[in-house]
């Protein structure tokens, strides 16, 4: 049991500075860790680009809830791109993409901020390899049929385009070597869901006397 003995106006204000000290009790101070962020799969193209898909792994102690967390990454060329807020602890994680030239060092960051404003950061660096290291892996998105050849100036096909990757990607342009895209539909930019996969038909006109043809696309990560 705690006994208190206090005896006027200094008594008073040192049971009230006690009291105070024990209504704080259990509240720590902010803090947020990047517990793991580690590469999950690395995709390269002709241009030697290289794309990351990275997963983030975050731990936050103390604040007042409710907390909400800002993940960013800065790229070695300077590119940033911020992701969020994520509640804590409803998500832990996160997994984005990354494109980058260089292959060098990712920056990210995992900002907390709790009820009151606090603001807490944490950062980790993560070793990209370059892509002229690795064999070409399958891109981001497949497109059946990817290639053939046009015998007429006007030229349509039909095509199945999926998303290979477990983030939602948006299908920004069709790209055509060997002949121009006219038309799509449906019209592009295209919002593919995580394994979506969806008929696309598109008009292409190529050069007389037939070409052979391929198509890509431009992706983008969704807002």
């Amino acid at each position: 049991m705690l006994i208190l003995r206090t005896s006027g106006l200094i008594g008073a204000v040192s049971l009230l500075l006690l009291l105070s000290g024990c209504l704080n009790v259990g509240i720590s101070s902010l803090q947020i860790e990047i517990t793991d962020l580690s590469v999950l799969r690395q995709f390269c193209d002709l241009a030697l680009q290289s794309s990351y898909e990275i997963r983030v792994t975050w731990h936050v102690q103390g604040g007042m809830p409710p907390l909400t967390v800002l993940i960013s990454y800065r790229t070695p060329e300077g590119l940033t791109q911020t992701f969020g807020p994520f509640s804590w602890p409803e998500q832990q994680d996160f997994t984005m993409l990354v494109d980058s030239y260089e292959g060098e060092s990712l920056l990210v960051q995992a900002l907390v901020q709790d009820k009151d404003g606090i603001q807490k950061e944490a950062k980790r660096q993560l070793r990209l390899r370059p892509c002229a290291s690795l064999p070409p892996m399958k891109p981001f998105i497949i497109i059946v049929p990817a290639r053939g050849t046009a015998v007429q100036e006007y030229l349509t096909i039909e095509a199945t385009m999926t998303n290979t990757l477990g983030v939602p990607l948006v299908a920004k342009a069709l790209i055509a070597t060997g002949c121009t895209v006219e038309h799509s539909q449906p019209t592009l930019p295209l919002v593919l869901e995580p394994h979506e996969s969806k008929r696309i038909q598109i008009n292409l006109r190529c050069p007389e006397g037939g070409a052979t043809w391929r198509l890509g696309v431009e992706i983008a990560l969704t807002p």
